[in-house]
């Protein structure tokens, strides 16, 4: 880890006398930036362009990150993977609310853009795509006729097949 900070900071920030020794002395980030604060060096031009994430003429796209490419290429070699989705059950007593839980989600969806973002391809690059706005479509299923199911057989009956369909990371919203 430590070498691959230093191949890094060689890369990107031009000093003359920094070693990798140097660098594993310092316990914190914090000791790191003094010593380099005292060395002459000149910040390489490519690191500017890589910190901003600029759009892709208007169409609402911009530059995937490293590991949203990975992600990508993942599903590309395996579309038919779900390993990532994250099954959750609650038991819920009482009455509820099912336009109020819906309505909390679509309030989170429009707060929070990871969850409007997919990673379409165009001309074989991936690239973000943040929608502007996205409903969140649910399906309920009543299973108060099972309460006396344990959870276990419950999450294996019902909640592991459904978790058990891939997203398509170009079109699909990224919860379900």
């Amino acid at each position: 880890m430590m070498a691959e900070i230093y191949s890094r900071l060689c890369e990107n920030v031009k000093t003359t006398d920094f070693s990798l020794v140097e660098l594993l002395q310092c316990p914190t980030i914090k000791q790191v930036a003094k010593i380099l604060e005292n060395q002459p060096y000149t910040l390489d031009k490519r690191v500017l362009k890589v910190a901003r994430i600029m759009k892709i003429d208007g169409r609402n796209l911009y530059d995937a990150s490293y590991t949203q490419h990975s992600l990508s290429y993942l599903q590309q070699l395996y579309p038919d993977n779900y390993s990532y989705n994250i099954p959750i059950s609650f038991r819920i007593c009482g009455e509820l609310s099912i336009q109020n839980i819906q309505n909390a989600f679509n309030f989170l969806l429009q707060c929070q853009q990871a969850l409007r973002t997919n990673l379409p391809i165009v001309d074989g690059k991936v690239y973000q795509q943040v929608s502007n706005s996205k409903q969140c479509k649910f399906t309920f299923k009543d299973v108060s006729d099972l309460m006396d199911t344990n959870q276990q057989q419950l999450d294996s009956d019902v909640l592991y097949p459904a978790a058990q369909h891939p997203f398509n990371l170009e079109s699909d919203p990224l919860f379900n």
